[in-house]
């Protein structure tokens, strides 16, 4: 069977999505979207679970770990722990995808949300259709696993305007939801809003798109200065003896800036067309690695929690 990655949801208004509301009878189901990191998994003919995130299969098929990366494992420990005495004879051939909770850039209430929120499956002996919102949350139900809230559901008539204010308290913590995501079932066209503060912050987290950049020094952190790269640095570090915690920070910095050196000298060299202040390129640098330590230090006290 293919584990098949989750459809990517785009922005509302987006090409792919125009026709949503097309239909004025056609039922809108509005869900919380929730700020999470896509997750997936799947059972085979022998009731062997198989997980993925988004981009890799984590787990063998005989169901051992065999690729799990740390931020997934309270995750996915949780969904075993559900289903282990459950017959799962009758779910064989669908993949079920949900939200990883783990901590980017909303602090939810981490006693109380549940590690894995569901939010589709995806039926594979049915051209890979998705299942109606109401006939998926009863599925999750059966199993004990929590589905992302749905808001509401309407007619596709009465959404006439979609705004920040459309946008409702979280379920699982004080402020706004992220955002909101509208499914279209009798057209398998799904849309996502995201409230403007929230695709700020999120751009502080995670970085963003280089040929949005306001300044050379911010086109070359955001080029160089992935992810990715701080997290080898700060794995590399906690393996040479470190603790993880923020006063690892200097050398963090250090070991990524000579990383990215090191990596790119030649490429950075022959760049045409830009002027760099070296001092606020190491500030920049600096604010990208400390909201990354920062996240991985949350994610692995939830881990243990």
């Amino acid at each position: 069977m293919e584990f098949k990655k989750y459809t990517k949801i785009k922005q509302l208004g987006d090409e792919e999505n125009k026709d949503i509301f097309l239909d004025e009878e056609d039922l809108i189901y509005i869900q919380e979207k929730v700020d999470g990191g896509n997750f997936r998994f799947y059972i085979t003919e022998t009731g062997k679970l198989i997980f993925g995130s988004r981009t890799q299969q984590l787990t063998s098929d005989e169901g051992e770990d065999s690729n799990v990366n740390k931020n997934f494992v309270k995750c996915l420990n949780h969904v075993r722990e559900k289903l282990k005495d459950k017959d799962l004879s009758y779910y064989t051939g669908l993949i079920f995808f949900g939200e990883c909770m783990v901590k980017h850039t909303i602090d939810y209430d981490w006693k109380t949300i549940p590690p894995f929120l569901g939010f589709d499956i995806c039926d594979t002996t049915r051209d890979y259709s998705f299942f109606q919102p109401l006939e998926m949350e009863n599925i999750y139900r059966e199993l004990g696993l929590e589905t992302v809230p749905l808001i509401k559901t309407v007619k596709a008539g009465e959404i006439k305007e979609v705004t920040d204010d459309e946008v409702p308290k979280s379920k699982y913590y004080g402020g706004q939801a992220e955002g909101i995501v509208f499914k279209n079932p009798s057209k398998q066209i799904y849309a996502k809003y995201v409230r403007a503060v929230f695709k700020e912050k999120n751009r502080e987290e995670f970085g963003g798109n280089k040929k949005h950049a306001k300044t050379d020094e911010e086109y070359f952190t955001l080029l160089y200065c992935t992810n990715a790269i701080i997290e080898k640095n700060i794995w590399k570090l906690i393996d040479d003896g470190e603790e993880l915690q923020l006063q690892i920070m200097p050398k963090l910095v250090k070991k990524v800036y000579d990383d990215i050196w090191e990596e790119n000298w030649k490429e950075i060299s022959h760049t045409k067309n830009k002027t760099i202040s070296f001092d606020k390129l190491r500030i920049d640098f600096t604010k990208r690695c400390f909201i990354v330590l920062k996240n991985i230090i949350v994610n692995n006290a939830l881990q243990k929690s």
